[in-house]
């Protein structure tokens, strides 16, 4: 489990500077690996950044360059998002043509495909390339930082400090959906959950049963917010196509989002409302007794 705080690390410090760096080094090892196609060396660096950012999260309440070192690898991910949004895209709009054929009526799909295909703001693949090769330096770059990097607490038990924020954030984050299940709102949310569950996947060995447990339905629940946010997307790139399909496709293929989003989202408040229910303090309070003892 490189991305873990293990009880070799000592120290907080120690802890973020070791997961940095496996995580960077892994990160230029897939840019180089001939066997990974573009596209899915795209999607992993997206996830190393999100993990990236996850761990620096995790010390911002003790680390005075969180600000500059989340914005550059904020900076890399969006170098790569054009190509892998088309993508997302394209599977999104044919996952929802298999679920509704019934209603769908012949040519529905050749004229919505057009929506998605490779012309609508895809990357080619030199900009790929490009993009990739910009990426590779940033992190050599940051691997370079890596070793300056300071907290001003030492132990492990700091680190719960993180993990109760980000919980709180969650929670706070599915309030507000709750109360206004907008797309801005549930997409914000997924971005909370995505960070806790990185938070409980760095800080596992400390976890209590119940928490660890809880893990995988962390995971699920993202997913379940990723899927709302890419039919928002859609939706989105729909309404923005200069030549939109006829209105009786479009207005079918808005029924079909609707119906999707509505089961998405009341699932995702059932979930949420499981994962989220324990006070931010009383959780956060075992984890730290538990990593102080690490």
């Amino acid at each position: 489990m490189a991305y873990s705080v293990k009880p070799r690390d000592r120290t907080a410090q120690a802890a973020l500077r070791r997961i940095a760096c496996s995580q960077i080094d892994r990160a230029l090892a897939e840019i180089d690996d001939p066997g990974l196609r573009r596209d899915e060396v795209v999607h992993r660096l997206r996830r190393r950044t999100k993990k990236l950012r996850a761990l620096l999260r995790l010390v911002r309440p003790h680390f005075d360059h969180y600000v500059p070192e989340n914005a550059a690898f904020r900076d890399m991910a969006r170098l790569l998002s054009s190509s892998r949004d088309a993508t997302v895209m394209r599977h999104t709009l044919d996952g929802l043509l298999r679920a509704w054929a019934s209603k769908a009526l012949p040519g529905d799909a050749a004229r919505l495909r057009p929506l998605v295909g490779e012309d609508r703001g895809a990357a080619t693949a030199a900009e790929v390339e490009g993009a990739l090769a910009t990426v590779g330096e940033r992190l050599r770059a940051a691997r370079g930082r890596v070793a300056g990097w300071t907290l001003d607490a030492e132990g492990l038990d700091a680190l719960a400090d993180g993990l109760e924020k980000s919980y709180r954030r969650a929670r706070k984050a599915l309030a507000a959906a709750e109360a206004k299940p907008a797309a801005g709102r549930l997409h914000e949310w997924r971005k909370r959950v995505k960070d806790h569950g990185f938070h409980r996947r760095l800080l596992a060995r400390a976890l209590p049963r119940g928490l660890r447990a809880g893990r995988v339905q962390l995971d699920l629940l993202g997913d379940l917010l990723g899927e709302l946010h890419d039919l928002a997307m859609l939706r989105e790139r729909m309404g923005a196509a200069a030549d939109a399909p006829p209105r009786a496709a479009r207005t079918r293929l808005l029924a079909a989002i609707d119906r999707k989003e509505r089961d998405l989202t009341a699932r995702s408040f059932d979930a949420g409302a499981q994962l989220f229910k324990r006070k931010p303090r009383m959780m956060a309070r075992r984890v730290r007794r538990r990593l102080a003892a690490m």
